[in-house]
């Protein structure tokens, strides 16, 4: 169960820190997947979170998003659950902007001036089981995705 080093880097989380784990702000576009697997939401229900990703067992989650695929004003929430616990829980302010999204896992790069992102793979351990969810502030079909990948051990 790579437990080599417990507490240390490959230990599960207990939160997720980043520019988005406050709430409140949306990212950049993400206008391709960037390697990621990318599936729309289906029928959300506003504000109530829909799990889109279950997994049992033991990995690395690399990236996670959850972006709007239009331009309607909405807010865009992503909820990960690792071993029972969650550990990144965050809304986005109000986008009117395809593609822009709120990034729990990975990081955000350019390849010149602000343009043409791509992002990077973090590593995020799980034991036992990892949850990925997504919510919009409107009841709608497939107007938002999530990204991720994701490595079993």
């Amino acid at each position: 169960m790579g437990t080599f080093n417990p507490g240390g880097l490959n230990a599960p989380p207990k939160s997720i820190v980043n520019q988005f784990s406050s709430g409140g702000v949306i990212g950049a576009g993400i206008a391709d997947a960037n390697g990621a697997k990318q599936v729309l939401s289906g029928a959300l229900t506003a504000a109530t979170y829909k799990e889109l990703l279950a997994i049992s067992g033991s990995g690395v989650l690399e990236m996670a998003y959850a972006k709007a695929m239009d331009a309607t004003s909405r807010t865009v929430g992503l909820k990960i659950i690792i071993d029972g616990t969650t550990v990144f829980d965050a809304v986005s302010g109000t986008t009117t902007t395809a593609d822009t999204c709120v990034l729990a896992v990975g990081n955000r790069g350019y390849f010149a001036a602000g343009i043409n992102s791509y992002l990077t793979r973090g590593a995020v351990p799980f034991n036992s089981s990892l949850s990925i969810q997504a919510k919009s502030s409107l009841s709608e079909t497939d107007k938002v995705a999530v990204g991720y990948a994701y490595r079993l051990t």
